[in-house]
């Protein structure tokens, strides 16, 4: 699934959330084994305690035949960003309440400042036998995520009981060191709207907000996208960002875009900061159509303690990206 970066503005932290949908679809002959993984637990005995999904004790049985999870077994996303990955649950002649969760011990040992995290909506849910429940795992990282490459597993089992049957699969789960920054469609007062920008309700007026990117042990790439529908830009950089050669330009994704014959082009302007050490920062702003006045600012390296959750204006209205 495609990246979507996250709006100035957004929620800071990292949530997966399960929407289910029951159908009758059941999955199709020769469809790839890298969307259909499920195993069942090895018998154990569950004691509850602090962070605890459920602090009762009882004893965890493998769910067999009874029900099962089936979806992708392997998921990347970028910092700063969203995204959805689907999944299902089977049930066999099982009917009754399961508990949806989603463990993630090693993530979190590397996470030490909680950028990811998971939640779970609708935790449980009342099945029917025979039946396929479809549902989403959204995504969202903060610019501060470390990069990572661990898993997660989705864990499927009884709502209650002293011995509750269960199911789990397991997805391979990446955050890369790629923040990506989109150009979107102006209007009468914007010639453009950024990802980064904040909209003051009042005025009409966008602004772009820092961003706060983490030193990473191998680099990190800061990737712009052309999604304006008017055509093709040329970045404007400073600092830390270089400015975009200006005989080439960034070609616009957007549907229906138009991008003229005669122009040299690229599918996203992207520039790596290798430096693991120093610390600085870069401008950014478009060459052919704003001033210095709309520029905004990217820190490399920044300090962990200096980087906090986005300030959300409450007057502000935010820009709706084209995904």
């Amino acid at each position: 699934m495609r990246n979507i970066p996250l709006r100035a503005g957004a929620s800071a932290g990292f949530a997966i959330a399960l929407s289910l949908i029951p159908g009758c679809i059941a999955p199709k002959s020769g469809m790839s084994s890298a969307l259909l993984s499920t195993s069942s637990s090895q018998s154990q005995t569950n004691t509850g305690g602090p962070g605890s999904a459920d602090p009762s004790t009882f004893q965890v049985v493998p769910a067999g035949s009874n029900f099962s999870l089936t979806g992708v077994q392997a998921a990347s996303i970028n910092l700063g960003a969203q995204m959805d990955e689907p999944y299902t649950l089977h049930t066999g002649a099982y009917s009754g309440s399961i508990r949806l969760s989603v463990e993630y011990d090693e993530i979190q040992q590397v996470d030490t400042k909680s950028q990811i995290g998971f939640t779970i909506t609708p935790s449980v849910v009342a099945v029917a036998p025979n039946s396929n429940y479809n549902f989403n795992v959204h995504a969202t990282t903060t610019q501060a995520a470390p990069d990572l490459a661990l898993h997660y597993h989705i864990v499927a089992r009884e709502a209650a009981g002293a011995v509750r049957k269960e199911s789990q699969m397991q997805t391979d789960f990446a955050v890369n060191p790629v923040f990506e920054i989109t150009i979107g469609t102006g209007n009468a007062l914007n010639a453009v709207l950024w990802s980064t920008d904040l909209v003051n309700a009042g005025t009409g007026v966008a602004a772009k907000q820092p961003v706060n990117l983490l030193a990473h042990a191998g680099g990190v790439t800061l990737r712009f996208i052309n999604m304006d529908a008017k055509g093709p830009h040329i970045i404007h950089g400073s600092g830390l960002i270089p400015h975009q050669n200006t005989s080439t330009y960034v070609r616009s994704l957007a549907p229906g875009a138009v991008n003229p014959a005669g122009k040299t082009y690229v599918d996203a302007y992207e520039v790596k900061i290798t430096s693991t050490t120093a610390s600085g920062s870069g401008t950014y702003y478009l060459h052919d159509a704003e001033s210095g006045a709309k520029a905004g600012k990217v820190t490399f390296n920044a300090n962990a303690a200096t980087v906090h959750p986005p300030v959300t204006d409450p007057t502000a209205t935010y820009t709706k990206m084209a995904s």
